[in-house]
């Protein structure tokens, strides 16, 4: 992401460009959902996948990520900026979900930001599934796990002398649970749900004078200035979080924003009918002409029906740790703990 202050975002306007082709020549035919199908297409690729592991139930999450660097970051010799991070409950029935996107202008060290910000968030995701069973602990406990990211952030870079700006980080957080769903987000990310069965892109970053500007989650005022929260009393059964890069094959920016239907189309039906692995969404990103050069992240997400059928897909993902550039003096961050063995939500109320 190209950032011109270390707490706002500066680009210039990319022309939009015809909807589906991208730049390696592959077209994306985007139809409705064909649920009686057995197998799905998304261009000229077929995809592999399967249901996340939730025995004894007969609705199961299957969800999907991947990140992959954009064209600029690529030319450049950069890495990916972005970051996930996500966790199905071990009764399936919600899923928090976290995506980052660090500082373009501190490509090297803002990838370490994003990531800390999304496994601190998913470290909390007992306490939040619980918390957004009720509109009045939803917000309370999401805001406290919006400081809890940050304090991750700046403690990374103190403990590295680095200056809390490098590491600077967007973030978008959903939790669904049967009964009620909370988003929010600092900066600039996308978060689409399927709200009385038509997508909505909820929490959308508020434009200031200048249109193409963001706030960071380690700006000073981000958490009493600039963090949106929206509590919804009703399940979510599709969802999909991204950050900014995918915005041109995604929003219809020409109608304020709202969802590009046919991709969360296309995107869901391939979730549900378990066509889109992680590692196949990964080469799809890399071939998609974003127009924008920005690293691109998308986690996907449905609700399906059925039995339990065994999975090859993790009931919780993250992306990689980043690495640390050579020139840099800052320790490599240790190995992630792996998400699934985060504990259940406890059955009392949050606090």
């Amino acid at each position: 992401m190209m950032r011109t202050s270390p707490t706002r975002l500066s680009r210039s306007p990319c022309p939009r460009r015809r909807a589906g082709r991208c730049s390696r020549g592959v077209r994306m035919r985007f139809r409705r959902p064909q649920w009686a199908s057995r197998r799905q297409r998304l261009g000229s690729l077929e995809f592999e996948s399967a249901r996340v592991p939730t025995p004894g139930t007969d609705r199961t999450w299957r969800v999907t990520a991947a990140s992959v660097p954009g064209t600029s970051h690529v030319d450049s010799g950069r890495g990916c900026d972005d970051a996930f991070a996500y966790m199905v409950a071990p009764d399936g029935h919600g899923v928090v979900i976290a995506v980052a996107d660090g500082a373009g202008s501190r490509s090297g060290t803002s990838a370490l930001g994003s990531f800390a910000a999304c496994r601190a968030v998913v470290a909390e995701a007992s306490a939040l599934l619980v918390a957004a069973g009720s509109e009045a602990s939803a917000e309370p406990v999401l805001r406290r796990c919006f400081a809890t990211a940050r304090a991750a952030v700046e403690s990374y870079a103190g403990q590295h002398g680095l200056q809390v700006r490098d590491l600077a980080t967007t973030l978008a957080v959903a939790v669904l649970t049967p009964e009620s769903s909370v988003v929010a987000q600092v900066g600039d990310g996308i978060v689409v749900c399927e709200v009385d069965a038509q997508a909505e892109s909820l929490v959308p970053e508020e434009k200031g004078e200048y249109a193409n500007e963001t706030v960071f989650l380690t700006a000073s005022d981000a958490l009493e200035e600039h963090l949106r929260v929206r509590f919804l009393e009703k399940p979510i059964a599709r969802f999909a979080l991204s950050t900014d890069g995918l915005r041109y094959k995604i929003l219809r920016l020409q109608d304020g924003g709202v969802p590009f239907d046919p991709f969360f189309d296309a995107i869901w039906q391939a979730v549900a009918e378990g066509s889109l692995s992680p590692a196949a969404l990964s080469e799809w990103l890399a071939a998609l002409d974003d127009q924008t050069g920005d690293d691109k992240t998308l986690v996907a997400g449905t609700l399906v029906d059925g039995p339990f059928a065994d999975s090859t897909l993790p009931a919780a993902l993250a992306s990689p740790v980043p690495p640390v550039p050579p020139s840099s003096s800052v320790a490599p961050l240790p190995p992630a703990p792996p998400l699934h063995a985060m504990p259940a939500p406890a059955s009392e109320s949050a606090p």
